[in-house]
């Protein structure tokens, strides 16, 4: 079996033996035969089956042979991804306390790893850096490939997904920081090694680390781990709406913040601490993906976990701050994640947590897993996403497979039950059959989206700013807003604008770019140049300059986006009014509408109902440019929150907040010369053959084409005109509907 990933009509594609497979598979734990020949029935081709090493478990090669064995007698042309834990036994974890996280008092602490095959108490995590467990994992993870290759599956596995930290998902149990209990780490020796050879990479010599430092004492071979005080600023919001009881806040820190920012002018190893603590993990991917590779002489495809932007801690959990490093390794075909959590219900929308673009321009895929919440799931599962009838249920994987089908993602479908069952529907299976049908035809075409919106991102920022403003903007703002825009967008991070693969956009909105080089700040504006393009700047971009000094300046960002800035070091709150009339660029939106904070409800989620609670802005940063246009005021203090400049060939806008409402959105892409499918709020997927709209409510909506077509709903078999630039639509609550423009397909 040979599988890879090709370039494909436009855009990366899975090919095993030459034959490009339809982006939809599945995992399931079901030895249901039945269930499992029905889901072949339907057109799924790829499984990913959950295994471990017989280092973890002794009898992990009879589990898979026996799981195989039923898969392949139900569906005698599957194609089967191997998703292997890699996690060491508890006796080795009892056996190396050297090579597991350790706190301040140098005590590791025991903890529940919990996987869908397999959990155990241990006396405390694995280090995810260790070089022990690499090596011990390694070897267990060749063993385990050998035997593989003796079992009658063997011909048709064409990859590893590599599994480790909880839930398989290569994050560490609990925050590395145990804030009350007064713990820090990580203290071990397998990560001090790990922070070592990072710290090298980085500054080349001790002189220069020394420098950066501002420690005379500092080394490569024992850096010291920053306490607890130093990391202030990763949870300083919860303080900050704790003594919310007036605008301005009170400022609470302790010297080393800058607001929810590090003063990395004093406090650059913390920084670093946290590069070397994502970084490890990363590492550790590369490590075994090399195995994979070497052990199956490239034959096989390689993947895993990792990259997360959302539903997680960004900077505790180590999975966010080394993406780029993973996709450039050169053995890592694709990345995975679940979809976010929040709002899956019907008329709400599954986002998804990785910039997916930066993985087609480097020739890899992600793949989202769609763990899609059916009426057959357990009561909790309905309930979290929202589904308790059939109708819900097609409603939203309709929602979920117009998403994939229209931004070109790659996904599962994830049965989460033991037993499996969640897809075992004929209505289900007829469905899949379909979107099989159609996916299969789009890959036939040619595949490339010609999106006109760009949303811009920064890895490195997650480390310098705290948790809660991180999850502010890549998180809480794309669920709730981006995809109702009516426009489609692509996401990347900033580094891609420097590539030659980069396509040319008409709106950039840069989201989380806080941390920027100078020569990242020219590849950014040689970019914004080109043609003329409108780019919206959120909260704090390129406050940070790394190579600079001083680091932190507002200066910094009046470089950057051109615009001159001030900032209040109080905590404010950010909620703004528009000034009237309103600039062109807004055209259309509410002027009585307060913005700058999350405003729909949490209706369905993992985590916790009801609104989310806006934070403060801390510091706040205001446009003090006799130059710009003042769009918009802070409510709090009068002060300037959103402003327009026309630059040198472009338009330059800022916006104060860490939201953007998505009818803001609407009226800057408009501005911009973007097209705008709807207008009404409905979460919309679209490209330049696909048009797929889930309404958030019942009721009469338009949709339009960005140029005459004959579109066909792809379900419903029907024809909705020819040559026509838009149609009205009567829609349910939760309704999805999924035109191609070219007709019948």
């Amino acid at each position: 079996m040979k599988a890879e990933i090709i370039s494909h009509n436009g855009y990366p594609a899975l090919s095993v033996n030459g034959e490009i497979l339809p982006p939809m598979a599945i995992t399931t734990m079901s030895k249901d035969k039945n269930y499992l020949r029905g889901l072949g029935e339907a057109g799924i081709r790829i499984f990913f089956v959950i295994c471990d090493t017989q280092w973890l478990k002794p009898d992990g090669v009879t589990l898979l042979r026996e799981a195989t064995d039923v898969l392949l007698d139900a569906v005698p042309n599957a194609c089967i991804v191997l998703r292997v834990g890699l996690h060491p036994p508890v006796s080795w974890a009892e056996a190396n306390p050297d090579e597991l996280v350790t706190y301040n008092g140098n005590h590791p602490v025991p903890i529940h790893i919990w996987t869908e095959s397999y959990n155990a108490e241990y006396p405390g995590m694995y280090s995810l850096s260790s070089a022990k467990w690499r090596k011990d994992a390694a070897q267990a993870l060749e063993n385990f490939i050998e035997e593989v290759e003796k079992l009658p599956c063997a011909e048709h596995v064409i990859g590893y997904f590599l599994a480790a930290g909880n839930t398989s998902e290569w994050y560490y149990p609990k925050d590395s920081v145990l804030r009350d209990e007064g713990l820090y780490g990580d203290h071990s020796h397998a990560f001090r090694l790990e922070f070592g050879r990072v710290l090298r990479e980085v500054y080349g010599t001790e002189e220069a680390l020394r420098a950066a430092w501002r420690d005379s004492a500092a080394s490569f071979e024992k850096p010291s781990i920053p306490g607890i005080e130093e990391r202030n600023y990763t949870w300083i919001d919860a303080e900050v709406t704790r003594l919310a009881q007036s605008s301005p806040t009170p400022s609470p820190g302790n010297g080393t913040n800058v607001g929810s920012f590090l003063d990395a002018d004093k406090h650059q190893a913390v920084a670093d601490f946290y590069r070397a603590w994502h970084e490890g993990t990363a590492n550790s991917i590369i490590h075994f993906a090399k195995v994979v590779k070497k052990k199956t002489a490239g034959r096989l495809i390689t993947g895993a976990f990792y990259g997360a932007y959302g539903c997680t801690n960004f900077i505790e959990m180590g999975t966010a701050g080394a993406i780029l490093k993973v996709l450039d390794s050169g053995v890592i075909d694709f990345l995975a994640a679940p979809g976010l959590y929040e709002n899956r219900q019907p008329g709400g929308y599954m986002s998804q947590r990785e910039f997916h673009e930066s993985f087609r321009l480097r020739g890899r895929i992600f793949i989202s897993e769609d763990d899609t919440q059916t009426h057959l799931a357990g009561l909790i599962h309905r309930e979290n996403g929202g589904t308790y009838s059939i109708q819900d249920t097609l409603d939203v994987m309709k929602r979920d497979f117009g998403r994939n089908l229209c931004e070109d993602l790659h996904a599962w479908w994830f049965d989460m039950a033991k037993e499996g069952g969640w897809y075992d529907h004929p209505d289900i299976l007829s469905l899949i059959r379909r979107q099989q049908d159609v996916a299969r035809k789009a890959y036939a075409t040619d595949r490339r989206k010609q999106n006109q919106v760009a949303l811009i991102y920064d890895q490195d920022s997650t480390r310098y700013v705290s948790q809660r403003t991180t999850n502010d903007l890549c998180h809480l703002f794309r669920i709730h807003e981006v995809h109702r825009i009516g426009a489609p967008v692509d996401y990347y991070f900033h580094d891609d604008l420097a590539l030659d693969n980069m396509p040319d956009y008409r709106l950039y909105v840069f989201v989380n770019v806080f941390v920027l080089t100078g020569a990242e700040r020219e590849a950014i504006a040689a970019k914004l140049r080109r043609n003329g393009q409108v780019a919206l700047w959120m909260y704090a971009p390129g406050f940070i300059r790394p190579d600079a000094s001083p680091k932190l300046s507002v200066e910094h960002m009046q470089d950057l986006i051109g615009i001159r800035m001030a900032k209040t070091d109080n905590a404010w709150n950010p909620r703004l009014r528009l000034e009237r009339p309103p600039h062109k660029a807004l055209a259309g939106v509410d002027l009585d509408r307060l913005y700058g904070f999350v405003d729909r409800p949490i209706l369905c989620s993992w985590e916790r109902l009801g609104p989310k609670p806006a934070t403060r802005l801390y510091p706040m940063f205001y446009p003090d440019d006799p130059k710009a246009e003042i769009l918009g005021r802070f409510l709090s203090n009068g002060k300037p929150a959103v402003a327009l400049r026309e630059m040198d060939g472009w338009t330059s806008i800022y916006w104060g907040a860490k939201i953007v409402q998505s009818d803001i959105l609407r009226a800057v892409a408009r501005f911009a010369g973007c097209h705008i499918y709807s207008e009404s709020d409905d979460c919309v997927s679209a490209n330049r053959r696909f048009v797929s709209i889930h309404a958030k409510d019942a009721g009469l909506r338009r949709l339009r084409f960005p140029r005459p077509c004959c579109p066909y709903e792809i379900y419903q078999g029907k024809a909705y005109g020819k040559n026509v630039d838009s149609i009205e639509l009567n829609m349910r609550l939760g309704e999805t509907l999924t035109f191609h423009l070219d007709g019948e397909i």
